[in-house]
Formats: structure tokens, sequence, C-alpha cells
């Protein structure tokens, strides 16, 4: 074979016939065998779709437990619940501090340490994506609002 002819159909695939008319199909056969960027782009897609899908199976695996609780409460009331005035307050956890807050009737546990004070009127309000315990004063205007450990 030619290795001119080879050098050819690399560069110029419209002109490898004319190059060396007696080994055309040689040099077809090698062009094709040394040079397939086609099949490296589809490759590259194809790679690139599958770890796309993977991605976003990872991600709503690891999303559940939010988008679980968010269809769990979908229909909850958004109306403010008094629940009482705080008594006490105690601070639990071992990764991270949490604080479970007691109020007359039950005990609620927020994230991080709290804000609220001894004696405060306190609600609780269902936002969009979390439930909050929430400091009001006297004309239920809202001074403090943190977010309840989920259940």
């Amino acid at each position: 074979m030619n290795t001119h002819c080879l050098s050819q159909t690399l560069t110029d695939s419209h002109a490898r016939c004319e190059a060396c008319p007696e080994n055309c199909s040689q040099c077809d056969d090698m062009a094709d065998a040394t040079s397939s960027p086609h099949s490296q782009a589809s490759s590259f897609l194809t790679d690139l779709v599958w770890m796309a899908f993977w991605t976003l199976v990872l991600g709503s695996l690891l999303a559940a437990p939010h988008w679980l609780w968010v269809i769990d409460h979908w229909n909850d009331s958004t109306t403010p619940v008094p629940v009482g005035s705080v008594q006490r307050i105690h601070f639990i956890g071992d990764w991270g501090i949490n604080t479970q807050i007691d109020t007359e009737d039950r005990s609620f546990v927020v994230h991080d340490m709290t804000r609220l004070q001894k004696g405060s009127r306190i609600e609780q309000r269902k936002t969009r994506d979390s439930l909050q315990l929430c400091a009001v004063d006297v004309a239920r205007t809202v001074l403090h609002c943190e977010d309840l450990m989920r259940q």
C-alpha cells in the first residue's frame, strides 16, 4: 500500500481515489479504520447523556426526604396555630446543637440554637416547605421564626 495514499485520504477524503486509483478500496478501508471522528463524537454525547441521567437520578434520591415531606404536607392549613408560651429550653444534639422548646402542652425541636426567650408567646406556622415556630407579640405580629425539625 502506498503511504502517500493514506496521508492524503486522511486530509482530503474526496481526492483519495485521484491520488492512488489502483488502491482506492485499500485507501477507503484504511481511512475508515484510522479516522472515526463521528464515532468519537457520538460516544462523548452518549457518555454525557448517561452522566446527566445518573446525576438526575442521584439528585432526586438525595432530595427525596424534602419533596416527600412537601407532598405529605401539601394540603396542611397555612393558618397560624397558637401553641402557648415557652416554658423551658433544652439544648440537644450530637453532631450539631438543636433546641427543644417546651410549652404548656407539648415539646418542639428547632434547628440550631434558638433565639426564642422563656415566656414568649409562640405559634406554629406552615410555609411552602417547612413548619416554623414563631414568636409573636400581643398584636400577633411575628417577631422571629425558626424552622422545626421534620418528623
